[in-house]
């Protein structure tokens, strides 16, 4: 006997169908191929956060209707962002030419702090925004500046990455903390006697 199976998959990738019955030999097909789709718009990826003075990677992808990569995409794009003060940005370069690739990466730089989108376009008007780029100036304070050993010091930051990670350190002295929501921090350490009893 015979039947007909309809697939459908949204997923370029390769697949293989395996048909089995109790009791007799399983079948395995050759692998289907499912392609990308045309290009319907361009993704622009990066990590979220970078520091003023510091070149943030992004990249480019050229994608379907699904999300998958076109890896024949070819084309001029041209690069531009929402920042009203187009001078505070320097790019390595505003104009991307692919040829059979689909994605490319380039790097944006800001001399101050802000937060801003990333646009790509290309000739035939095919678009895409990215997620919100932040670039901040981590600075601390200290409570005071200077201490016996033995007593407390307050360290407060601002301009983090907000959620992430620090260890604050002076000398032999330690302690790991996680930013706010703003990025911000505030820990105590405690003063370590180091050379020459100091």
């Amino acid at each position: 006997g015979s039947t007909n199976l309809n697939l459908t998959n949204t997923y370029a990738e390769a697949l293989t169908v395996t048909a089995s019955l109790a009791g007799m030999t399983s079948f395995t097909s050759p692998a289907l191929v499912f392609s990308h789709a045309a290009v319907n718009h361009f993704s622009l990826t990066h990590d979220g956060y970078s520091v003023v003075n510091t070149a943030e990677t992004v990249t480019f992808t050229a994608q379907d209707a699904f999300n998958n990569t076109v890896s024949n995409y070819t084309g001029d794009v041209f690069l531009d962002s929402n920042v009203s003060d187009s001078d505070t940005l320097t790019w390595s370069g505003v104009h991307l030419v692919l040829s059979s690739e689909g994605s490319e990466t380039f790097t944006v730089t800001s001399n101050t702090s802000q937060s801003l989108f990333l646009n790509a376009t290309d000739l035939n008007s095919i678009t895409g925004t990215s997620d919100t780029l932040v670039f901040a100036n981590p600075s601390i304070s200290v409570s005071a500046s200077s201490g016996d050993i033995g007593s407390t010091l307050t360290v407060t930051g601002t301009g983090f990455e907000a959620d992430t990670s620090v260890t604050v350190a002076l000398s032999s002295a330690t302690n790991a903390t996680t930013t706010d929501a703003n990025g911000a921090l505030s820990v105590t350490l405690t003063v370590p006697q180091i050379a020459n009893n100091t």
